[in-house]
């Protein structure tokens, strides 16, 4: 099958850099603008079976920028990251990997860097990583001006 921007990323451009084997699943290739709760649903499920299945807690999540501060609510208010210790960690890019000047590398490599850097504070919960800022999910929201993620504590 067609490899995603962020298998490429990390197999081939980040090859031999990370201390970890990433898995890649494919949960929803939609728009963001197009997710409902019934593809969140899907997403919390397959998070709940393959921290099982792969024994661990450190999740990333390439989304949609438009609806990814409500799928990181939606996770958080759906699944015990506390209890499960868990980290997962939303990011996207304002530009998609296949432009020149993208921020998808940037952005994955801060969320790649962020979860791992969560689990050992142990800092679990749901978070989004976008513009060189690892936020909670629950204290996040996108300057409409610019289209920064900004935390909504002043």
């Amino acid at each position: 099958g067609e490899f995603s921007a962020t298998e490429n990323i990390l197999n081939n451009e980040f090859c031999g850099m990370l201390s970890f084997e990433p898995v890649f699943i494919s949960v929803c290739k939609k728009d963001s603008l197009e997710m409902d709760d019934r593809d969140r649903e899907k997403l919390v499920h397959q998070i709940d079976l393959n921290t099982k299945q792969y024994e661990t807690n450190l999740v990333v999540i390439t989304h949609g920028t438009d609806t990814m501060i409500e799928t990181g609510r939606y996770i958080s208010n759906r699944f015990d990251v506390t209890n499960r210790k868990c980290c997962v960690v939303l990011c996207g890019s304002m530009k998609p990997a296949k432009f020149t000047n993208s921020d998808a590398k940037f952005n994955i490599g801060c969320a790649t860097a962020a979860v791992q850097l969560l689990e050992q504070t142990q800092n679990y919960g749901v978070f989004i990583a976008m513009n060189g800022k690892v936020l909670p999910c629950d204290n996040v929201h996108r300057n409409i001006n610019n289209g920064i993620f900004v935390s909504s504590k002043l």
